[in-house]
């Protein structure tokens, strides 16, 4: 199992860019310690979340990106850096 951890990082490191990788945290395991707080159907497909500064999740999603999907995560960053 390490060697697929170790396999699966250096895939996604070298998939972002290198200023994002201190952006970026990867989980493996553990997954219905916090799952369920976090609503979470699928143990085994990717979540991105956007935090706000105390914590809470403003915006979630799995899987592919839609553009749509994405607007809407860039509109939320922003409304939270304006303090909106």
């Amino acid at each position: 199992m390490a060697f697929a951890k170790s396999l699966f990082i250096s895939n996604l490191r070298n998939g972002a860019a290198p200023e994002r990788h201190a952006d970026t945290v990867v989980k493996f395991g553990g997954i219905q310690d916090f799952g369920a707080d976090l609503l979470l159907p699928n143990k085994y497909t990717g979540y991105a979340f956007l935090l706000d500064g105390d914590g809470r999740v403003r915006w979630r999603a799995s899987g592919h990106a839609t553009e749509p999907e994405l607007d809407g995560m860039v509109r939320a960053a922003n409304a939270l850096r304006d303090g909106a």
